[in-house]
């Protein structure tokens, strides 16, 4: 199973900070270094939450 977590926030107001602080592993989907298959992927599970009629 793949958790996941979504901060938002006004820009500089310690999202990043905030996640880095309380996860055991972290992802980086706007960085160009990752894998592309991990981008992939979470796009993937992105549009499969997106398409249920109830949102988690």
């Amino acid at each position: 199973m793949i958790g996941a977590v979504c901060i938002e926030g006004p820009k500089e107001c310690g999202k990043t900070w905030t996640a880095s602080h309380h996860c055991r592993s972290e992802i980086y989907l706007g960085d160009s270094a990752e894998p592309f298959h991990i981008r992939k992927l979470t796009e993937l599970i992105l549009n499969r939450v997106l398409e249920e009629e109830t949102q988690r």
